[in-house]
């Protein structure tokens, strides 16, 4: 049974990432296309996750820690236990904060020619969201979404120069 989320149509499964690796993780022995059914993404999507050739939108991941009750830190950072316990509910990653992040940095590598490799993002998405906590209580809450992404956005095109 374990061999199944190795094995896709005869070909072996290597993730390109950690973040890929934490998702077969999770998905254990089901197969991928039940697992993608379960979180309404198609069955190449998740495979793509999983392999590290492109990064989950915040849709997915919102999917995934409803579903499965993962920690969102956990997924993209491996700190703590990979399921929330009822205690932890309200200790997660900020999932609004979390979405601005995700949406930034698709919108940079949609309009750049520097693009982040997808092996890459879970750490850039940490990095960003952290520094995103640092500076969000500096805005009213009407602006504060605009102004984060535009921060967000001009540490991209510094960390990328």
């Amino acid at each position: 049974m374990l061999i199944w989320h190795l094995i896709d149509m005869g070909r072996p499964a290597k993730p390109k990432t950690v973040l890929g690796q934490r998702i077969i993780e999770i998905r254990g022995d089901r197969l991928r296309v039940e697992f993608a059914e379960e979180l309404g993404v198609s069955q190449a999507s998740l495979a793509s996750y999983e392999l590290g050739r492109s990064t989950p939108n915040m849709d997915f991941l919102k999917a995934l820690v409803s579903r499965e009750r993962v920690d969102l830190n956990w997924l993209l950072t491996g700190d703590g236990d990979m399921y929330l316990s009822e205690e932890q509910k309200g200790e997660t990653l900020d999932a609004g904060l979390m979405e601005i992040v995700v949406n930034a940095v698709a919108e940079y590598n949609a309009k750049t020619r520097a693009k982040l490799p997808p092996e890459k993002h879970w750490l850039v998405y940490m990095i960003c969201y952290r520094k995103l906590e640092e500076i969000k209580d500096r805005y009213p809450a009407a602006e504060a979404r605009a102004r984060l992404r535009e921060e967000l956005l001009d540490l991209l095109k510094l960390a990328t120069m």
